[in-house]
């Protein structure tokens, strides 16, 4: 297996992850853990559904949990584009390669592209959202780990390199990939279009699966903080400490991964 090669006229411009939708049993539960623990900014809620974004976040939500019957589930992650109009070369993208393309109406989103990529994970693009305050400097909001705003996606899949190939023909940029010694099998992609590190990874397992989001954070003390206040608030599976229970991602500075609260893996599946 060879190293795609950089595509740098994609057929259509995303700019960077966006925003993902979980599926939750209680939100009362979910918001307890999500805002008043971890300290995201409530943006809108109703009895099914919360959106939620981090302090620095003027974009409506990076969040929404939704009510649901039976195991929590990843809905689908979101990836924005420059334009309405790249939504439409988007469209017409995955109509040549045969994939499932449909037009959404999505609360609080302008126009809204549901795919599904070469792995079959769903997939969702927008290119606007309603505009919230940012409150990176309105500090009665800040508590918790306090979280500034989205940084990547985790994906598992069967097939890393397939998912490779699909997602660098979009114009995503290989910043970093882990292969066995004496060999360039890729076993973890980490690909960017906003120019930091990663928007998305892609590792190998059944899926597709969603492993985690991302967040950034002001400081990395934030990590011991938030976990040892977990374990005051009763969330398990959380060790004496609190501090095995949420760690800083590997390759990100000030980065937290984040496993939520219902589910009863590190893992969720992503449902279509």
């Amino acid at each position: 297996m060879s190293i795609p090669k950089p595509v740098y006229n994609p057929p259509f411009n995303v700019t960077r992850a966006s925003h993902s939708v979980l599926t939750v049993k209680d939100l009362a539960v979910s918001r307890n853990f999500y805002v008043d623990l971890l300290g995201f900014i409530v943006s809108d809620e109703d009895s099914d559904a919360l959106y939620l974004r981090g302090v620095a976040e003027a974009c409506h939500h990076s969040l929404v949990l939704k009510r649901a019957r039976g195991e929590p589930q990843a809905e689908r992650v979101g990836m924005r584009v420059f334009s309405d109009e790249d939504l439409e070369k988007a469209k017409a993208f995955f109509d040549k390669a045969g994939l499932p393309a449909k037009w959404v109406e999505v609360a609080h989103q302008g126009r809204t592209l549901h795919v599904v990529d070469a792995s079959g994970a769903p997939i969702e693009f927008c290119a606007t959202m309603v505009v919230k305050p940012r409150l990176v400097v309105a500090f009665e909001h800040h508590h918790g780990a306090v979280p500034q705003r989205i940084d990547h996606f985790q994906l598992l899949v069967p097939d890393v390199q397939r998912a490779c190939e699909f997602w660098m023909s979009l114009g995503f940029r290989l910043s970093e990939y882990i292969s066995p010694d004496g060999s360039e099998e890729l076993l973890f992609v980490f690909l960017q279009r906003k120019g930091n590190p990663h928007d998305i990874v892609f590792a190998p397992g059944a899926g597709p699966r969603l492993h985690h989001a991302a967040f950034s954070i002001p400081e990395s003390y934030h990590f011991f903080y938030v976990c040892d206040l977990a374990a005051e608030m009763g969330f398990a599976p959380i060790s004496s400490s609190g501090r095995a229970a949420m760690a800083p991602a590997t390759r990100s500075s000030s980065t937290c991964a984040i496993r939520t609260a219902t589910a009863s893996s590190s893992s969720i599946p992503i449902t279509r």
